[in-house]
């Protein structure tokens, strides 16, 4: 082969490996203009997929209540989509930081309150389960619904939950989406809340197979909670604006009445008096 084939050769293969580099830095560069960028080791994000460059407005849309937690697909559960990341974050990732935990784990966001709810409402929601920063151990949680005259609650989806470590690295399953569907059977004031509970002993023993001893039961050894509350429909304000003025008119009526029959008796014994003197 003569020496223009061989710098040809070279050429084409140069050519191959500096593409690859470049798409490869490409690659790289993306993912890391992406998420923010942290005083500790990135290897702490290597159990979950890729961040996504949307996420941000993939999170405000969740937090504005425009998607529900079961819309979001496993690109988006990362860290920085619950609140208290941002105050954690170095004090448990650091590499001055001792805060590791065993168990721990709570729902987010923790609360919903809907009003005007009547008889044939039906209401799904959707919220997220997830270990707490700084967990080493897998967690299995069960999810208790409470039975409430009224109310037909319904878990759509598995009832038992396996909560994946969050140190050293955060392991995909770490936050979980739960899904409920709340019918209203009948009008009124209703105030409860979901709980974390034992797993089921089949789960947890084969969970404890798998892990050994980075297996913990969560249930109930934390106090988290998914609060809802209805309020039944309020009096429509033209409705009670006119029971208010029907009521001040009878009122008036009334205040009429009582001061015509106080003048009434009062002429009465003015007469009397005036006979007597007469």
């Amino acid at each position: 082969m003569s020496s223009k084939m061989w710098h040809g050769v070279f050429f084409i293969l140069g050519l191959f490996l500096f593409s690859l580099l470049l798409v490869s830095s490409i690659n790289v560069g993306a993912i890391d203009d992406c998420r923010q960028q942290y005083d500790f080791d990135e290897d702490v994000f290597s159990g979950l997929p890729k961040f996504p460059c949307d996420f941000e407005d993939v999170k405000t849309l969740y937090q504005q209540g425009k998607i529900e937690a079961r819309q979001l697909g496993p690109d988006y559960l990362q860290p920085e989509l619950i609140p208290t990341w941002k105050y954690w974050a170095e004090r448990v990732y650091g590499s001055d930081s001792d805060r590791i935990g065993i168990y721990g784990g709570s729902f987010y966001p923790h609360a919903v309150n809907i009003g005007n709810v009547t008889k044939g409402d039906s209401f799904t929601f959707s919220f997220l389960l997830r270990a707490d920063w700084g967990i080493r151990y897998y967690q299995g949680v069960g999810i208790e619904l409470p039975n409430i005259t009224g109310l037909n609650i319904t878990l759509l989806g598995d009832s038992d939950i396996l909560l994946s470590p969050t140190f050293p690295v955060f392991v995909e399953g770490w936050l979980v989406p739960v899904t409920i569907e709340v019918s209203v059977l009948e009008t009124g004031y209703y105030d409860f809340k979901i709980l974390e509970s034992h797993p089921s002993n089949t789960n947890s023993s084969l969970w404890n197979t798998m892990y050994g001893e980075d297996y913990v039961e969560l249930g109930n050894l934390v106090t988290s909670s998914y609060h809802i509350r209805f309020d039944p429909p309020q009096a429509n304000p033209s409705e009670y604006a006119a029971d208010m003025n029907m009521g001040i008119l009878g009122l008036g009526i009334m205040l009429i009445i009582v001061l015509g029959t106080l003048y009434g008796l009062y002429r009465v014994l003015r007469h009397e008096e005036h006979y007597e003197e007469d």
